[in-house]
């Protein structure tokens, strides 16, 4: 009887070990610096650098680097959004820390505000436009993924 006490002790207390050490692995791991989700934004600092700018800058030319804008906006969420079901997927088998998945709807929910702020800037150049800008935009990534995919197949 003894004889079996004693491996199985050993067996429970080197898995209870392993399980301890994984578990703090993966909350340091979690905790180390981690790449932000997207580059610098270049289409916004265009478009507040063209607000800014001492020089009249005609309508057009802002409307256009607005429009960019959103289509970065509009990039950047539709990556979020494909994302995230893959990231809860790994969050509920532990191989993604929660940090993490804050940070994925942190970058998702400030990508929200600033939609709300190229609406409202939208708005501020025609009426009624800001309704209507998001769908342009997705309208401008399709045709760039279309001309992506021609450019591939004629290669």
């Amino acid at each position: 009887m003894y004889s079996l006490i004693i491996p199985i002790v050993y067996l429970s207390s080197c898995v209870l070990v392993l399980s301890i050490v994984l578990y703090v692995y993966r909350s340091i791991k979690g905790l180390q610096l981690i790449d932000p989700w997207f580059s610098k934004n270049i289409q916004k600092e265009n478009y507040i650098m063209l607000l800014s700018s001492k020089f009249p800058i005609p309508d057009h030319h802002l409307r256009t680097a607005l429009l960019l804008r959103a289509t970065e906006a509009v990039k950047r969420l539709f990556h979020i959004q494909k994302e995230k079901p893959a990231a809860w997927e790994l969050i509920q088998i532990n191989s993604m820390s929660n940090g993490l998945w804050q940070e994925m709807v942190a970058e998702e929910q400030a990508l929200i505000v600033e939609m709300k702020e190229i609406s409202h800037e939208a708005d501020l150049y025609r009426n009624g436009w800001g309704k209507t800008i998001f769908s342009t935009a997705a309208q401008m990534l399709e045709f760039e993924d279309l001309r992506k995919i021609q450019r591939d197949e004629s290669v």
